[in-house]
Parts: structure tokens; sequence; C-alpha cells
């Protein structure tokens, strides 16, 4: 955030964030890209219909030991069929060893991802993730998500959490928990943030005009 004119706001962040609280930069950045840009989204969604509509929420930590539950990888259960190659996709896209991979790769085939899918397709067909789900996914009961005024309504409860099972086929491979990360205290955090953006930016175009890096014809580009 370039400019004069946002110096107040990058001090907001940077205290939000100080330095002392993280092993190093990158785990600094790293927390602050994924309060600012991955879980948030989600939190200011689940804020707006809470209350409104029934909202299900979902904290994908499925192989989260090899640091597989990276963004994005959540598509690979939700696609793969039978003739998917899923070791190979686990070992070249979310660097899984390949011995663990040829492990885990059969098993998402055949049991995680049809159970997973089953989920999802009861949403979208049922408007309930439950009334349809198959397999092992029938044995865990994927709630509604809520707040609760005991914590000042900070988490979120009742979410789903996709894992990899101690005891693959057998075992329930989702568990539900309480999402103490996407709080509402670091969201509303980066919600005054974006206003506060709005406010010094506004639609003048200036030297407080947020810029970015585009393609090479397109540096430069004011928004």
């Amino acid at each position: 955030m370039p400019s004069d004119g946002l110096a107040d706001i990058r001090g907001r962040i940077s205290s939000q964030y100080p330095s002392a609280s993280y092993s190093d930069q990158i785990a600094r950045v790293g927390t602050l890209i994924r309060d600012s840009c991955f879980t948030c989204n989600t939190r200011q969604l689940f804020d707006a219909y809470q209350g409104k509509i029934r909202t299900w929420m979902i904290n994908y930590h499925f192989l989260d030991k090899y640091n597989a539950s990276v963004h994005a990888s959540d598509l690979l259960p939700t696609f793969c069929n039978d003739e998917t190659d899923v070791a190979k996709l686990l070992t070249n896209c979310v660097n899984v060893p390949e011995a663990a991979a040829l492990i885990v790769g059969p098993y998402m085939r055949k049991s995680f991802a049809p159970e997973y899918q089953s989920y999802l397709k009861s949403h979208a067909i049922h408007d309930d993730p439950m009334v349809s789900a198959k397999g092992l996914a029938k044995k865990v009961n994927w709630t509604v998500a809520t707040t609760s005024p005991d914590d000042g309504y900070n988490g979120v409860k009742n979410v789903l959490q996709p894992y990899y099972p101690i005891v693959p086929f057998i075992e329930a491979p989702f568990q539900m928990v309480d999402d103490n990360i996407n709080t509402a205290e670091s969201c509303n955090f980066w919600n005054d943030i974006a206003m506060a953006v709005m406010n010094v930016t506004g639609n003048k175009r200036d030297d407080a005009t947020l810029k970015v890096q585009d393609v090479d014809s397109l540096s430069n580009v004011e928004l």
C-alpha cells in the first residue's frame, strides 16, 4: 500500500501483526495473507448470512501433516473420479512424498472423495449436506455453523474438518471442530482496513490511488 495517504493504514496492519509475535517474517506475512486473503472472506459471508439462511462451514485439513492442505487442494477430492491418478497429482501438485501418495491416492479416490462429494451434492440438491450423505460421511453429522456468546461470538462453531484418519476405510475422515482462526476479531479488523482504504482512495486518481503490477503490457494499472 504505497503513498503517504496510506501510512496510517500500514501502521495499523503492522501493529496488528507485530514482529515480536512471530518466529520470523515468513510466519508473520503468512498469517497476514491467510487472514486478509483466505479466511476472512468466508467469515464475512458467514456473518452476512447468519440468522438469515442456514450456513455450513468447512475447514479442509486433509493431509495437513504433509503441508498438503493448501489453497485449492480441496479441488482434488471435489472433482476426482475412478480414472483420476490421485497419487500423481498429490506428488506433483501439493508435494506429498511419493511413498505416502501411493497409499493416500487410492484411499482418496475410492473412499474419501466419494464421501466428501456426497456432502457437497446433498447440499446442492437438498440444501442440507446430510440428506444424501454416503458411506462414512453419514456417521458425522455436519450441522449448521454458529457463533456463541460464550466467546463474544468470536470463533465459529460446528465446522466440518476433513482429515486423514488413523484407520482409513474404517474411521470416518471427518470431524466437527470449532474454528478459532477465522475469528470475528481478526476479520473485523480487515473489514475496517477495507473501509479505511476506500475512504482514502475514493474515486480520485491521485497519489493515494492503489496500484497493482499486472502483465507486461499493463504495469501500474490504477484501481
